[in-house]
């Protein structure tokens, strides 16, 4: 540290230089991942929605089950869980007779079909 002092010390002001002036500071990004507080429920339900649509279940079912509990949508709304991860876990829900989710094996689909539905 005594080196750079040093070096401050026998600098003349000619040498220092500014820095540049400009009139706002900012990031380059894409949109903003801040979600208002009302905006929740709908983004859970949008998500909950686009992973049933293909089952033959519909949102309130889903919501009036024991799949999800308030830590859960949380997750769901902040990104945690995949269409694809929750279609699954759903899906396996619907072949256990919705009692409660079965082992995720990815074959629910065939399982559904086997159920008639």
């Amino acid at each position: 540290m005594g080196r750079w002092l040093n070096k401050i010390r026998k600098t003349h002001s000619r040498e220092l230089t500014k820095p540049t002036e400009l009139p706002f500071v900012g990031f380059v990004s894409a949109e903003t991942n801040a979600i208002e507080k009302n905006q929740g429920p709908q983004i859970v339900e949008n998500m909950i929605t686009k992973a049933i649509a293909p089952l033959p279940v519909t949102f309130k079912e889903v919501l009036a089950s024991p799949l999800f509990d308030e830590t859960d949508l949380n997750d769901i709304l902040n990104g945690l869980y995949s269409i694809e991860a929750l279609r699954l876990y759903i899906g396996s829900w619907l072949v256990n007779d919705k009692e409660h989710p079965t082992p995720l094996y990815k074959d629910y689909a065939v399982q559904l079909k086997k159920l008639g539905t």
